[in-house]
This record gives structure tokens, sequence and C-alpha cells, in this order.
């Protein structure tokens, strides 16, 4: 396998000394390998890179490769190099994980009209089996404008059982209740089905716009990152895996490629069609991962724009 993509964070790690990792999951577009605290995903070339990531130049279909799970390599300057299979990654593109804030930035008022595409977006595309269902009564608790969530859904069992959970904490990121976010996310943090459970999705969406966001409104940053703080501290074991390195990046505002595209293509002046091709991307991960996240993203955004327009309403 030839790399085309490796993060750089990742590569610098890797150079400090050889490194075995053990392979820890396989699906189809994409393996995991884990090495102490490293969770490393390998991705297919139709999947974004992470943080932690490497991408791979060519086609494939990984658990069609005879890997194992459990099966070991090492990890060298120019390659990973285990039993089945060999990952080269000397000559490839270092990807920053890293926030992007060089972008030029749109006026409030077509950042929150790009916001309510979204939405539009969401209720049109949106894979209705995770976090779908339970927009309607977050945004009707909130009073958010423009609902366009006005359907009527009769909520199953699961759905009933978070929804009174997932609004405390969405009421408690809303009015930066520092001790009662962290209560109030190990709550709900690993529900949902899928390797990254549908609520972690969602939140990650939230930490993610709360970064972005507050970059972009000029607010102190060191807010948004003890808010995020507060929500990933103690997760250990509280979720999957992959799901918990998702969380922790993302309160740093690390994420995948396309999630970081669709921020910058939400706050800059960048064209709506060109926006909604990055709506695409996103929607297009897993299997409702990436409805969940955009519509954390719609969620958080909401949010602190609302409250920075009425802030500016109130002082006019």
């Amino acid at each position: 396998m030839i790399a085309s993509h490796i993060c750089k964070d990742l590569y610098e790690w890797i150079l400090s000394c050889e490194k075995q990792g053990t392979i820890h999951s396989i699906f189809n577009n994409s393996i995991n390998i884990i090495r102490g605290d490293r969770f490393i995903s390998v991705v297919a070339p139709n999947k974004p890179i992470s943080p932690n990531g490497i991408k791979i130049k060519d086609d494939m279909v990984f658990d069609d490769k005879n890997i194992s799970i459990g099966e070991t390599g090492v990890f060298t300057g120019n390659s990973f190099v285990a039993t089945s299979f060999k990952i080269d990654y000397g000559d490839c593109v270092l990807w920053d994980k890293n926030i992007n804030t060089q972008y030029e930035k749109d006026n409030l008022e077509k950042v929150l009209h790009k916001i309510h595409v979204l939405g539009g977006f969401i209720l049109q595309h949106g894979n209705k089996n995770g976090i779908f269902n339970l927009l309607p009564l977050i945004m009707e608790e909130f009073g958010f404008e423009n609902n366009i969530f006005n359907i009527k859904h009769i909520l199953d069992k699961k759905e009933l059982f978070i929804i009174d959970r997932l609004l405390q904490f969405v009421d408690s990121f809303k009015n930066s209740k520092l001790e009662a976010i962290n209560i109030n996310a190990k709550k709900i943090i690993g529900f949902g089905s899928g390797l990254t459970p549908s609520i972690d999705d969602f939140l990650s969406g939230m930490m993610i716009a709360n970064i972005y966001i507050s970059h972009y409104l000029g607010m102190n940053i060191e807010n948004a990152y003890r808010i995020n703080s507060d929500i990933v501290k103690d997760i250990e074991n509280k979720t999957t895996r992959v799901s918990e390195e998702m969380l922790k990046f993302s309160s740093l505002g690390q994420t995948n490629e396309h999630t970081r595209n669709l921020m910058i293509g939400l706050l800059s002046k960048m064209g709506e069609e060109k926006v909604h091709e990055l709506f695409m991307s996103v929607a297009s991960l897993g299997d409702s991962s990436g409805t969940d996240i955009l519509s954390g993203v719609y969620i958080g955004s909401l949010i602190l724009l609302n409250k920075i327009r009425g802030e500016m309403h109130g002082c006019s």
C-alpha cells in the first residue's frame, strides 16, 4: 500500500524512534492500529484523513486483504511493516490536523443564512437513524428562529430515554454552565449504535463548531476550549475507543478533513454551491455519523451565532 497523506504530528512521532503497533479493527474502508495511547486510522482514498491518520493512494477494500485483528507491525521512518501488508508513507503529503483559521470571513448575516441552509439540507438529506428525530425537540425547546424542523415524530424507546438528558446537556452548553456540562455530558456520551455512537458524533460537531465559531466571532477562545474540555473529561471507557479518540480531538478543534472544510465553507466567503458539496461530503461519513456531525455543527453554531446576534441587537 502506498500512502498519499499522513498526519504531520503522527509522522513526527514515528520519526522519534521505531514503534510497534497492533491491528485493533478492520473495516471495508479503513483499518485501525493501536500503539499505547495512539489510535491510528488508515483510510482508503474515498475517506477523509483524520488526526493520527494515514490515507492510502489507491482504491482498496481492507477487509479483503487477509489482515488479522491482533496482527503486529513496526512503524519506521518510511513504512509500517506487518506480517500480511506494508504501508509506505516515506514520500507523501504531510497533513496538518490543527484548526485552520486562514480564510476570508463572511459577514454574520450570510453565515447565519448558510447555517439555516445547512438545517434545510439535514431535513432533506439527513439519515434518520441517528440524532435526526430529536432535532425538532431541541429546536422547539430553545426557541431557535426559522424553525424548519416542524415535523412531528413519535419517539421510540431509545429516543424517549435520551431526549431529556440531551436537552439538559444542550441547556448547560448554551448557558456555559461548566460543572453542569461535565455532569450532563457523562449522561449521554456513548449513547447510540455505531462505531462512533450517534450522540458522540453530535457532540463532536458541537465542539468543532464551538472552536471555529468562537474564533470567527473574536471571542475568548480559551472559554471554548474550557467548555469542550469539560465535555470530554472522564470519558475513558464510557464509549468506543474510536469514538473516544474522535471526541478528544474534537475538543481541541481537530477533526477530519471533510468537517474542517465544512467549517471553513460556512464561515468564509465560499459560494453556496461549493458549501453544498461540503454538506454532501460530511453527510457521506459512516451510516448516520455524517448527519449526526452536521446536526451538532448546526445546533452548536445556532447557539453561538444567535447569542452574539442577540447581544449586538441588545446594544443597538
